[in-house]
This record gives structure tokens, sequence and C-alpha cells, in this order.
């Protein structure tokens, strides 16, 4: 019988995040006959540990309690010694670096492969220098997404037979659980925004959409947190809408929480592919996304899966809504052939398969 191939995925924290939850979906779904899924982390733990079934497969780093970053990246390298993996499957910056060093020891003995789930269009230069350094040792890039591919070749020089297109995929199960039997039946309707509480998701742009919506019964859930909080916060004050927004914070368990919601809104500046896109069309939301979250993509058709704005317009994102209130039978006929889409084409199955194909042509 083959040894399976021993496969490291790092990550910085055990956080909920979509490269995360990505992760532990790898963890979890993977074909373990034919492969040995191990996570490290290089920062911190986090809440998503639980969701690894096998715990022993989880080698967790902490800064705190390791003597800072160098001294995770030592003791993680006695880890690596240890294991032996045949590749290494790295996420987000600080992973990146953790990778590059093992590549750099270790040569050819291992295959570092590197994921870039975003456009980091806010990166300092400095990191953005590291990153475009440490890279070019990487054996395979994956990009999420035809921007993200963009992305790697424009700011970063990788070549473009090094960079390798696999979409996101999401675990269709809990969202396709979820009912529309209420949806858009109550007089108030019912928003949320998912994500960081950071420039990139556009809080703002929203909250200026919905100053124009002042005469029409609405509410809106906030579930993130991030360094925008109190900013956010006065804005919807100034604006006068203050009242009418919940701070949900970082919760847990978002598809029972989407249970009471109708319209998902995701008006980001930049993404790579949007998770939140994904499980709110395969929740049977109705999704309202900028055309970086959606439409360059193909997550969303316009008014056919889901409804589409320009990047920063608020005044549309405003009379999008406004559309939605006024025309709810027609928007949930839109909700039903998003969550059919959804169903065919974003399964994390569908995704493992091709990142498996991917670690066979460089084993």
């Amino acid at each position: 019988m083959t040894k399976p191939q021993k496969i490291l995925h790092i990550i910085p924290r055990l956080v909920l995040g979509g490269a995360e939850v990505l992760v532990s979906h790898y963890a979890n779904k993977m074909d373990f006959v034919n492969y040995d899924v191990h996570v490290a982390s290089v920062v911190a733990g986090g809440s998503l540990k639980e969701r690894f079934k096998n715990q022993n497969c989880l080698w967790v780093g902490d800064t705190v309690k390791m003597g800072g970053r160098f001294g995770v990246l030592r003791k993680l390298k006695k880890y690596i010694s240890e294991l032996q993996p045949d590749i290494i499957h790295t996420h987000l910056l600080s992973a990146d670096v953790a990778g590059y060093l093992a590549k750099r020891r270790l040569g050819k003995k291992i295959r570092w492969v590197v994921t870039l789930h975003n456009v980091e269009f806010n990166t300092l230069f400095l990191k953005r220098w590291l990153w475009r350094w440490i890279l070019k040792k990487a054996d395979a890039i994956v990009a999420v997404s035809p921007a993200v591919a963009r992305y790697a070749q424009s700011y970063f020089a990788i070549p473009k037979e090094k960079i390798n297109f696999i979409p996101n995929g999401i675990d269709l199960t809990p969202w396709l659980k979820l009912t529309m039997d209420n949806l858009l039946t109550t007089p108030k309707i019912r928003l949320a925004i998912i994500g960081r509480l950071e420039k990139q998701k556009g809080h703002a742009i929203l909250f200026r959409a919905l100053s124009q919506l002042k005469n029409t019964p609405w509410t809106l859930d906030i579930f993130g947190v991030g360094s925008l909080e109190r900013q956010l916060r006065a804005l919807g004050a100034t604006l006068g809408i203050g009242e009418r927004l919940g701070w949900r914070g970082a919760i847990q368990d978002i598809p029972a929480a989407l249970a009471d919601i109708d319209v998902v809104l995701q008006p980001s500046l930049w993404e790579g592919m949007s998770l939140v896109v994904m499980e709110a069309l395969a929740a049977g939301r109705v999704v309202v996304a900028s055309t970086a979250a959606a439409a360059g993509e193909n997550l969303i058709v316009n008014e056919e899966t889901g409804y589409i704005v320009d990047v920063g317009d608020y005044q549309s994102l405003g009379r999008t809504l406004r559309h939605i209130i006024d025309n709810r039978a027609e928007a949930k006929k839109v909700a039903v052939v998003g969550r059919n889409y959804a169903g065919e084409h974003f399964s994390i199955e569908k995704h493992i398969e091709k990142l498996t194909q991917l670690y066979e042509t460089l084993v």
C-alpha cells in the first residue's frame, strides 16, 4: 500500500476567518487514504480549534507563550523536522514567511504551496516587498479567484505558469438547511453585513446608503469585529441611523444568525473571492454585492442570482435596496435561483478535488 502524502497547512491563527475555515475543511474532508493532513498556527490558537475532528493533527504556536514570533518559528522548525511533510501549504503572510524558511532549509525535500486569499491593496510597501521576495521561492501559487491571479502577476511578478486558479469552496450543508419560508415576510426588512470592521468591507458606504432610507422600516445586524468599530458607531450616529444598527460582534454560528435575515450585503471595495457571498447565496438569502465582491468573479448574475452595485456607489446601493423592498416577490425569486446556483457550483468537495490534483503534480 502506498504511504499517504503528508501535507502541513500553516496559518497564522485558529480563528474564524475565510482562510482558516478553508484549512479546517482540508483537515476534516480530504482523502485520508492518500493524504495525511496536519495544521500548524504561527501566531496563536483560537476558537476554530474545536472544528478539527482530529485534534492530533494540530500544532498550535503561540507568540505570547513561546517568546514571540522567533520563538514560535524555532519550535515550528523542530516540529517540521519531526513530521517530515511532503508538502507545506501556507496561508497569509506570517504563515508564508514560515513556509519560506522551511523551503530554504529543506529545499527539494519538500514542495511549498502558497494560497493567496485576497487582493491586499492596503498592504504596506515593506510588507509587499517582503511578500514578493519570498513568493519567488514557492513551487506553486494558488489563486482563489481571477482577480487574485491578476493581482499575483501584477503586484508580486509571479510567472503566469506558476499560478493555479482554484475557486474557493464552502461546506454547503449548514446553509442549505436554512428555510426560506419567512424570507421577506416581515414589514421591517432585516439586513446584515458580515465581515471584519475594516475599510475593505465597505461599512461606511453601506451606512450612507441606508441613511437615504430613513423613512423605510429596516434593521441592520453587523457581524464582525475590527479596528474601525468606534469610528463606524460614530458615523451611524452622525447619519441618524445608529438606533437601527445591531452590533453583533464575532458570531461563531453564522448559519443560525442568518435564519432571521432577509438580505446580506457585501459592499466591499476589493475582494479575493467572497466566502460571505457564496454562503449567503447557499443560505437562500437575497444578496447585494459590489462588483469587486461578485460580478468579476461570476458569483452573481445581476438580478438573476443576486444584485450587483458599483464599488463605492452608495447611491446605487440605496436604490437597489429600495427596489428590493418595493419588489419583494421578485427578490425572493432571485434568492431561490441564487441558492440553486450555489448548490451546483460552490461545494468544498469540488475545491478539494482541484487542490489534490495540484498536489499530485508536485509530489
